[in-house]
């Protein structure tokens, strides 16, 4: 099968303290934030996190390794922006993420290009695990993905605490790094 079906089972090791997500499958949600800019086909989507298999989302990889999902909208793609060192992950879809042809340049948001590693022997279940990182070309060389449930919390909360940086933000804000395990839909 050239691009399986699979859910992500997100996973930390060792447990440092009870995380939200560990040992949860992804669900991809519309995300609560206004995004005044973007019709309603264009609204993006964000990562929670379910302990239901059937609550969680299918995701494959295509051809160019970007991760991607069916919403009720249209497919959508994992993407950030290239703006800083640590960024939210959102799912956009294509029209949002492809790069001008005339102009050579990145669209508003780099896709994540992902690669299959096998498993570490580090998790349960013998699952492949997804290395992600933003596409080459942008700014800064994001592959640490992490929980960080500051931005979930309090006056100014944004829409997810799933994000990419360049390294492992362990004081402020504090955050996780998220282990995914690729589970086939058909097992």
């Amino acid at each position: 099968m050239a691009n399986p079906s699979f859910y992500l089972s997100a996973t930390i090791s060792p447990l440092p303290t009870p995380v939200e997500f560990n040992d949860k499958y992804a669900r991809l949600v519309p995300s609560e934030v206004e995004w005044d800019n973007f019709g309603p086909s264009g609204h993006p989507f964000v990562l929670q996190f379910t302990r239901l298999k059937g609550k969680a989302t299918v995701f494959t990889l295509n051809d160019a390794g970007r991760l991607e999902s069916a919403t009720s909208y249209s497919d959508h793609f994992a993407a950030t922006d290239f703006f800083g060192a640590l960024e939210l992950v959102r799912f956009f879809e294509r029209a949002l993420l492809d790069i001008d042809t005339h102009t050579g340049e990145f669209s508003q948001f780099p896709h994540l290009v992902c690669t299959v590693q096998p498993p570490s022997g580090r998790y349960a279940g013998g699952f492949q695990e997804l290395q992600c990182q933003e596409q080459p070309g942008g700014s800064f060389n994001l592959t640490v993905v992490q929980y960080c449930p500051f931005f979930v919390q309090g006056p100014g909360a944004l829409d997810t605490a799933v994000v990419i940086g360049t390294i492992l933000e362990e004081e402020f804000p504090v955050c996780y790094p998220i282990t995914w395990l690729m589970v086939p839909v058909c097992d």
